[in-house]
């Protein structure tokens, strides 16, 4: 039996966590949604029978890791819409969440930055629904172009505004905002805002679409991917995973939370220091979420060495030690808003270039292909003399 560098057999390479979509197959399209042709029931794999050596990455149902093996893509049938399809465990607050921000006429706002939840499937004879959701792409790939794209990805993602939305059953005018912020005005915190979780519509951004399992290809087929800089779009970004959470009636100043509770992407907040875990320290997840943004924005600016250095104070105040010092997100919008009247044009246009920091040779590259052959030429040689 043939096999591919003796770890999966060619014949069948799907995992266990891809089988639940395959058992699904025929469910999800008699409620209108059609999964990739390797989640088909009897799929016989396309390489098979090829001729010539196989060039396993150019075809199309070869690529299977999954951003996230609960989390996959389809196509909508009535009108071809991309779609991404979520399994989550029906008594979580992640559907409620999901659901109570996809209310009207929160869900109607322009300011609404959360993914929008288009359909909930529940799973036969399982604890399990699946949530249908757009299609979207991890937010900092293709790299930015410019700083005027950093700035506005940051804008949106923190943006608060006042509006006299009314939720149903409620009489007082709301704070409402984007994103993050968004999610706050209504007292309720995400609990993991970092990279992960941040996506964004990559309808113009990649205008020939880009394949789920194999992002830098339009089709599955080759390193192919189309891209169109930001700033000459329009892109919106969205929040994602509300697994951790939760609504406060009380003032967001004084909600706390457990430590227990907490399930974060971004482990060197102070709130989340080992003694603090030990201890069972509670801490204000409001404010977590407000160095989470900071965090991975001063992240980001690592990235791209030195290019960013001016936005560092107000990412650094965000992401403050001590969390009494964090602003509030209102607070944060209106700070950024004036940085970003005070920069100019030239400035904000600024072309930047993500720097790729090679830990074998101790040099930065800015082309990702002469970085790659780095690497692969210093794993071969010391396999090679191993």
């Amino acid at each position: 039996m043939k096999t591919r560098d003796g770890l999966e057999k060619l014949e069948d390479p799907r995992t266990d966590t891809e089988y639940f979509w395959v058992s699904h197959y025929t469910y999800l399209a008699e409620n209108g949604y059609q999964l990739r042709p390797r989640y088909r029931p009897g799929w016989v794999p396309s390489w098979l029978g090829a001729p010539g050596p196989l060039r396993l990455l150019t075809f199309e149902d070869w690529h299977y890791p999954l951003p996230s093996p609960i989390v996959i893509d389809a196509i909508r049938i009535e009108d071809g819409f991309a779609v991404a399809l979520k399994r989550v465990p029906v008594a979580t607050q992640e559907l409620s969440a999901l659901r109570f921000l996809s209310l009207d006429p929160v869900t109607q706002s322009p300011l609404n930055h959360t993914v929008p939840l288009l359909q909930v499937l529940p799973v036969p004879g399982d604890s399990e629904a699946i949530t249908v959701m757009p299609k979207l792409r991890e937010f900092m790939w293709p790299y930015f172009h410019c700083r005027r794209e950093v700035l506005e990805c940051l804008r949106q993602i923190i943006e608060v505004r006042l509006s006299c939305l009314r939720l149903k059953g409620q009489t007082d005018s709301l704070l409402i905002g984007q994103g993050v912020g968004f999610m706050h005005s209504l007292g309720i915190c995400h609990g993991d805002a970092c990279t992960y979780n941040f996506m964004m519509d990559a309808t113009e951004v990649c205008p020939r679409g880009f394949h789920y399992a194999f992002p830098q290809s339009i089709d599955g087929t080759g390193d192919n991917l189309v891209t169109k800089p930001r700033c000459q779009c329009q892109v919106r970004y969205y929040i994602i995973d509300f697994e951790t959470s939760q609504q406060f009636s009380c003032d967001r100043d004084y909600a706390l939370r457990q430590v227990d509770d907490t399930r974060c992407d971004i482990p060197f907040s102070p709130e989340l220091a080992e003694a603090n875990i030990i201890a069972k320290v509670p801490y204000n997840p409001f404010r977590l979420d407000v160095f989470n943004i900071g965090a991975t924005f001063q992240l980001i600016c690592e990235d791209y060495f030195g290019q960013l250095d001016e936005l560092q104070p107000f990412l650094g105040w965000l992401a403050a030690q001590e969390p009494s010092a964090r602003p509030r997100l209102e607070d944060a919008m209106k700070e950024l808003l004036v940085f970003i009247a005070s920069r100019s044009e030239e400035w904000l246009d600024f072309p930047t270039t993500r720097i790729y920091l090679c830990s074998v040779t101790g040099k930065r590259y800015e082309n990702s292909t002469q970085f790659g052959k780095i690497l692969l030429d210093h794993y071969t040689t010391t396999r090679n003399s191993s």
